[in-house]
Parts: structure tokens; C-alpha cells; sequence
């Protein structure tokens, strides 16, 4: 069986979380703090010609780009500075990223969280711009941008004990006025924008929530309870839901709504899932790709076994909700003949052409001696090409799952 171990600033933004349909935002645990706004983009900033940012080690993450010319190249960090930096995220256009910090380690907890913002040039090259001090968390921001670039949104957790998998708060920054605004009360694992960033989805216990980020109202979607992930087609019409099953904690349903709740269906049902992004929706519309546990996988031996952690990528076809799953990405190894890439999780490339796995090479024969490795691999949704390996070595693979990894790759193509 395969088993996988496991500040002040100068802009922030964050984005607001409601309960119940109408109410006012709850009390937050800390009181909402202003800073200092973030510099905007600079008029000689031009695309970022496809970086894809990644954080790389599991104890000390540090901060990487690469992109399929070039070699990965580390932008922050520094080797054994104690500081885990995770969940880098690129605004819109591709020229800023945001990303958290914190010191500490996984047994005893992590403090001084801090989120960071740095402007990057099409060279690769990164300078931070805003740095704020989230001194009352105890998990590092995993940061989500707003459509148009102004907010970053992302859960927030300020008590020891709490689990990884949701969030008991969102915090919502703004990077032009420098004010964060906390809402508490939430057990939220997912968190949207709507494309016009006009609303905030978020994948809470009691189901979806929709903050107006006009208004401050909110609503609950009724017939989404138990809502884990989601996604929002690009025109922001409708919503793809993934549901767990009642009284099956660990199995789910894929539900297609309008994204004011109606004209709900389910596209796919029953199945099983240990880890990934849940549903995501290509940029130009056409398709939803999600990960489901595959049942067997070969052995080495001619025969199969049963799959652990090893999981599947299933392709939805919007037009007619057809559902097919992509072969499994297999590339030439050093160490075997061949190895199979198995996704901690998938997300698009910005032009809709590419997926990009965040995952781990496994060969047929577990028993071989092979050295385990995590990395990050383009793969053709239509098996036109062979894999492409950007990168292998440790990632600190669950720390922003469900919620941020779709904006690592700069939107150079858009």
C-alpha cells in the first residue's frame, strides 16, 4: 500500500464570510486592523509569461517559479531559516503574488503568520511590495485574489487545535484602503469568487454561502448542505458542487446549480476522494475537471491492487455533462523503467490547453527501490502530448487544499 507522509505590511486584503441569509457579519476574534495600502502594479509591469509559482520543502517551504523553458529557481527563502512559506497565488494578470508565512513547524504550531505580496517580472525575478503581520493566527494565510486584483481572501484559524481541513474564519484584506476585515463563526473549506467579483462563494457546513461584497448581505443556497468545494463557470452562471453524500461522510456527489441555487442536478455520483482542489472550471468554460480514488492499479506483477492514495482525474464536458477519465500520465523514470503520475491535485493552465499535477511519480512495482518525491507535471487533457515534469522534490502538498492552488499558474495566456 502507497502512503504518503505528510511583520507589517504594505497591503492586504480580505474577503468576508456571512451566516444565515440576511445577517450582519459576526464578531471576529481580533478587531479588523488597518495598514498601510499596497503600491499598484507599476505601468512597466507586463505579463509574467507563464510562471508558475510553487512552494517547495516540506519543513522551511520556500517560494519557487518555473515554467516549461526553464528550471526552477527559488525567489524566497533561504536554506533551514526555520520560515514556512506556502500557497503562492498570483493576482490577475500575472505580475503579483501573494503567499503566507509562518515560523514554527507542524507538531508545535506555527506564529508570526504574515501575509506577503511581491511584484514579479517576466525575467522571474520577485520584490516584495507589502508584508502584514497576522501576529493572532496560528495557520499560514493561504491567500485567494479577487478578480480585479483588489482583495485576497483566505481562511484563517486563531486557536490552537483547529483542523486543517476548514476554516473557522475568512478575513478579507483590501489592498487599496490597507483594512482587513474578519468574520467568525464559519467552518468554511472552500472559498470562490464570482467572476465579476461582485460576490464571494464559500463551501461552509450548512452549505454555500454567497457574501455581497456590495452590501455585506448573505445568503445560504438552499439544497447545498455538506458543500466541501466548488467552482464557478467563467460567465458566473452556474456553480459546480462538490457535495459529501449524507450519513456517507466519505463519499460524494458532483452537482451542477444555477448560481442562485437553481436547477440543481447531480452529473456525478457516489464516489470516494482522499485529497485535491474539488471541481474546477476550465478558464474558456468548456470543461470541469475533479479527482476521484481510482479502484485498482497495477502491481508490477502483470496483475492490480487496490488503490490507496492514488486517485483519478475525471473531465466533465459542459455541453452535455458527458464525463470521461483522462489516462493516467506516464513518463520515463531514472530509477524504473516507467512511472505513473498520481495528483495531489489539478488545477488549468490560464489558456485552457494544459492541466497542471500537483502529485507524485509512483512505478507499477511498489517494492522497487524508489526514492518518493512530490512535483508538478503539465499534462494534455486530450493525451495529444507526453507529460511534461517541471519538477520534482518535496511540496507541502495539503496545506492550501482545498482552496488557493488554482491561481499558481500566472495568467499570462488570458
Amino acid at each position: 500500500m502507497i502512503t504518503r507522509s505528510t511583520a507589517s505590511w504594505a497591503a492586504a486584503s480580505l474577503v468576508v464570510v456571512l451566516v444565515g441569509l440576511t445577517a450582519c457579519a459576526s464578531t471576529p476574534s481580533a478587531s479588523p486592523s488597518t495598514n498601510a495600502p499596497i503600491p499598484p502594479v507599476g505601468p512597466d509591469m507586463s505579463a509574467d509569461d507563464g510562471w508558475i509559482a510553487f512552494s517547495a520543502n516540506w519543513e522551511s517551504g520556500d517560494i519557487m517559479l518555473v515554467r516549461p523553458d526553464e528550471p526552477a529557481h527559488r525567489i524566497f527563502g533561504a536554506d533551514d531559516d526555520g520560515i514556512l512559506r506556502v500557497c503562492p497565488a498570483f493576482a490577475p494578470g500575472g505580475t503579483r503574488l501573494a503567499f503566507g508565512e509562518a515560523s514554527g513547524d507542524w507538531e508545535s504550531g506555527w506564529t508570526d503568520a504574515a501575509l506577503v505580496v511581491a511584484d514579479v517580472t517576466p525575467e522571474g525575478e520577485a520584490t516584495v511590495v507589502g508584508e502584514v503581520a497576522l501576529d493572532t493566527l496560528t495557520n499560514p494565510a493561504c491567500p485567494i485574489w479577487s478578480p480585479d486584483g483588489r482583495w485576497i481572501a483566505f481562511g484563517a484559524h486563531t486557536a490552537e487545535g483547529t483542523p486543517r481541513l476548514g476554516s473557522p474564519e475568512v478575513w478579507l484584506f483590501d489592498t487599496e484602503s490597507g483594512e482587513i476585515t474578519a468574520i467568525a463563526d464559519l467552518m468554511i473549506t472552500d472559498i470562490e469568487w464570482s467572476p465579476d467579483g461582485s460576490e464571494l462563494y464559500l463551501a461552509d457546513n450548512d452549505g454555500v454561502l454567497i457574501y455581497s461584497m456590495a452590501d455585506g448581505t448573505r445568503q445560504l443556497l438552499d439544497g447545498t448542505a455538506a458543500a466541501q468545494s466548488l467552482t464557478v463557470s467563467p460567465d458566473g452562471q452556474t456553480l459546480a458542487l462538490e457535495r459529501r453524500r449524507i450519513n456517507a461522510a466519505d463519499r460524494f456527489d458532483l452537482v451542477l446549480l444555477g448560481a442562485d441555487g437553481s436547477n440543481q442536478r447531480v452529473i456525478v455520483s457516489d464516489y470516494t476522494q482522499m485529497h485535491g482542489l474539488g471541481p474546477v472550471w476550465s478558464p474558456d468554460g468548456t470543461r470541469i475537471v475533479f479527482q476521484r480514488s481510482c479502484d485498482t492499479t497495477p502491481d508490477g506483477a502483470g496483475g492490480e491492487r487496490p488503490c490507496s492514495e492514488e486517485h483519478d482525474v475525471i473531465m466533465i464536458t459542459v455541453a452535455d455533462e458527458s464525463q470521461a477519465m483522462l489516462p493516467r500520465p506516464q513518463v520515463p523514470d531514472n530509477d524504473v523503467e516507467v512511472v505513473t503520475w498520481y495528483p495531489y491535485s489539478v488545477t488549468w493552465s490560464p489558456d485552457s490547453s494544459s492541466l497542471l499535477y500537483l502529485g507524485w511519480p509512483a512505478p507499477d512495482d511498489i517494492e522497487a527501490d524508489f526514492e518518493w518525491r512530490d512535483g508538478l507535471a503539465i499534462v494534455s487533457p486530450d493525451a495529444a502530448s507526453a507529460p511534461l515534469v517541471l519538477y520534482e522534490g518535496g511540496i507541502p502538498v495539503y496545506i492550501g487544499r482545498p482552496m488557493n492552488v488554482s491561481q499558481s499558474w500566472g495568467a499570462s495566456a488570458q
